[in-house]
């Protein structure tokens, strides 16, 4: 599967990756998913959004 995965922090990635054991093919997303960033899901299968993304939308 074809995942994008957004807001993810650096200290995230490496369990990300770790978890799944190159079963999928996930792109990890520092940035907010956006306008900016929307292009990073085109073809894939799935998106991974942070709740930490809505909190950050709701307050500013």
């Amino acid at each position: 599967m074809r995942v994008t995965a957004y807001n993810i922090d650096t200290r995230e990635k490496q369990p990300l990756a770790l978890a799944n054991r190159r079963k999928h093919q996930i792109t990890l997303v520092t940035n907010f998913l956006n306008n900016d960033t929307v292009g990073y899901a085109s073809n894939k299968e799935a998106i991974i959004v942070s709740s930490k993304n809505f909190f950050r939308q709701r307050s500013a």
